[in-house]
């Protein structure tokens, strides 16, 4: 039998945590974007990096559970939100600690709420996970610690997990560790996984330079299904002898189940994680073909959270250790995925281990779902929701959905056009440096850079250091970001599984024939130039951008340019834009020179007047240059 009560704090109870796991995706990337900020931007790898193991929250399980009366969930849900939005602190040691914080807070918060919905509590973190997908799209991928606007969400969101829980606190069923608790090893992987690459869909997007509205919408409708299969488990063909009853004293008691048999046992959980694996490797390996497969590993990553979600009669110490354990090992896998993609900083030997294997790490970070599932997954489950089902739930995961795909069917979010005459042509070369800008704070340069960009108002813009999409920048596409708000066509460029920092171009005419080249390096992330024909008003235009390699013990710098000259030679003209780490008083820029014009001396000023031509970090107007065209 239903109840409006028992409908509605299921309602509540779910709400919350969809709110709190997208809150929790978000401190937890801006965490590891501050340690990779004190570690590769202010300084060389140091030991600010042992502070991603604040990130360890299993420790709070059992203290919780010892002393009650003094942590109760009310002061870990204070501590969560007053850290979470501490984190915004400009501060990068503050921000780690104060999002640590919030993430201990939250995370708690989140085990207290798996204890007492169990199985369901995969529906709500699935809501969560859409939820954070469809900000992300409104927010043009951006993180919400970004910008003004995404700082704004922030406080939105805590404010409405703050309204629910003072709801949920006038319920007269408390929320406690009372009774067994679920295992906690397939949860923390969920959300790891979610936060490092998974729910990140603009990263699944440029791995393979997939379309991404479709790869987002895609990613939102699959966790909103997982969440209605968690919900609805007739869906999946379970015997429900019985309705669900109201709100229980102790909900955990299998005494009045009713008879209900839960569908997701040992045998559907082989069938879940098989479809999980094999997803998740057709998205990594494969390309445009692996869109599909966003909607399956979604599907199944839901699934097998509510799978791995039924309660065990363990204590709170061995619950602990198991969530401390199963976040540890994810925070490694998701290190050296880290690793991979930063191989040339990192201390012998992960550099020699890791090197060209992101993808691998990728692959078993997201096995470390199944694998917790499989672990604790029983031949058959008696499964009782201690709150009622009911349509508010689905009607709100409805409502996600269309937030999520309203934000990715918005047009252009572009300034003023930019005036699109005949020459003379305006061209603007950038490091954009990951979006982080230089100094002690290393803040994201989106807002600095886009008007910046505004200002210029150049017709052509070459990008170099684009590749935003990976955990340690927070998982931005910066290039779409700011050709949105410019009304520039742009092309990504370079694919973030073929590594390296990223080259990009934006232009206020159409780009076509777009191919990149890798160029020869020597110990040293991949380098790439992007070459491109451009539509102008008087005709074709050649263009390139490139990012040589820093100067290290050979020729590769040199057959870099001879590689420019060679592609490039030939045309009536051409634009070439890079960060060439080189000096006028090298070989290498009189090799380009033979052939190029340097854009710097044409304009008028000393040919050392503007440095060496890699760009300054020290300020913006020093980064902005145009080079040789």
């Amino acid at each position: 039998m239903m109840t409006r009560e028992g409908e509605c704090s299921g309602f509540l109870r779910l709400s919350c945590v969809g709110l709190l796991v997208a809150v929790w995706l978000e401190v937890f990337q801006w965490v590891i974007t501050r340690v990779f900020v004190l570690n590769f931007e202010i300084a060389g790898l140091n030991a600010t990096a042992l502070l991603v193991l604040f990130l360890v929250t299993g420790w709070t399980v059992p203290v919780t559970a010892q002393w009650p009366e003094v942590w109760t969930p009310e002061r870990w849900f204070i501590f969560g939100v007053l850290g979470s939005s501490a984190s915004l602190a400009s501060n990068p040691v503050i921000a780690v600690i104060a999002g640590s914080v919030g993430v201990i807070g939250l995370t708690t918060v989140l085990v207290v709420l798996a204890v007492d919905l169990r199985a369901r509590f995969a529906a709500g973190a699935g809501l969560g996970v859409a939820l954070y997908g469809s900000i992300r799209a409104w927010l043009d991928t951006t993180p919400i610690f970004a910008t003004v606007p995404g700082r704004g969400v922030l406080l939105v969101l805590v404010a409405a997990a703050i309204g629910c829980w003072v709801l949920i606190a006038r319920e007269s069923t408390r929320l406690s560790f009372d009774g067994p608790l679920p295992p906690l090893s397939p949860f923390s992987a969920f959300l790891i996984v979610q936060a490092t690459y998974l729910g990140a869909f603009q990263s699944l997007s440029t791995w393979a330079l997939r379309p991404y509205a479709i790869t987002a919408g895609l990613g939102i409708v699959g966790t909103l299904v997982g969440a209605c299969l968690v919900e609805r488990p007739g869906l999946l063909g379970a015997v429900q002898s019985e309705g669900f009853g109201p709100i229980r004293t102790n909900p955990f008691n299998t005494a009045d189940s009713g008879g209900q048999t839960d569908v997701f046992g040992r045998s559907s959980a082989v069938v879940w994680s098989c479809l999980f694996v094999a997803s998740l490797a057709a998205l990594l390996w494969l390309d445009k073909w692996g869109i599909p497969f966003v909607f399956l590993v979604q599907v199944s990553a839901v699934v097998l959270l509510a799978i791995g979600s039924r309660p065990e009669k363990r204590s709170a110490l061995a619950a602990g250790t198991e969530l401390a354990v199963a976040q540890f090992v994810a925070i490694q896998f998701a290190f050296l995925y880290v690793s991979a993609v930063n191989w040339a900083f990192m201390p012998a030997p992960l550099d020699v281990l890791t090197r060209g294997l992101t993808a691998e790490f990728l692959l078993a970070l997201g096995a470390l779902l199944p694998v917790s599932v499989l672990i604790v997954a029983s031949p058959s489950i008696q499964s009782v929701p201690g709150h009622t089902r009911g349509r508010r739930t689905l009607i709100s995961m409805l409502g996600v959905g269309v937030l999520g795909l309203a934000g990715l069917a918005l047009p252009d979010r572009s300034a003023p056009a930019v005036k699109r005459e005949a020459p003379p042509i305006r061209v603007l070369t950038y490091n954009t440096h990951l979006y982080f800008s230089g100094g002690d704070a290393g803040e994201y340069n989106l807002e600095p850079l886009l008007e910046l960009l505004h200002e210029a108002d150049a017709h052509v813009i070459g990008l170099q250091e684009t590749e935003g999409t990976r955990l340690t920048s927070g998982n931005v596409n910066g290039v779409r970001w700011l050709a949105r708000r410019l009304g520039y066509h742009y092309v990504y460029g370079v694919p973030t599984r073929a590594g390296g920092y990223g080259v990009s171009l934006l232009s206020v005419w159409p780009i076509e024939n777009e191919r990149v080249v890798q160029l020869p390096v020597y110990d040293s992330p991949p380098r790439w130039v992007l070459f491109a024909d451009l539509q102008t008003p008087v005709g074709e235009l050649p263009v390139a951008v490139t990012h040589f390699q820093l100067a290290k013990p050979g020729n590769e710098r040199a057959e870099s340019a001879e590689l420019l000259v060679d592609e490039l030679g030939d045309a009536d003209r051409a634009v070439v834009m890079g960060d060439f780490n080189f000096t006028p008083n090298e070989s290498m820029y009189r090799t380009m020179m033979a052939t190029f014009t340097d854009a710097w001396t044409a304009a008028g000023h000393e040919r050392d007047a503007g440095g060496d031509l890699q760009g300054l970090r020290s300020t913006t107007a020093h980064r902005l240059r145009v080079v040789p065209g």
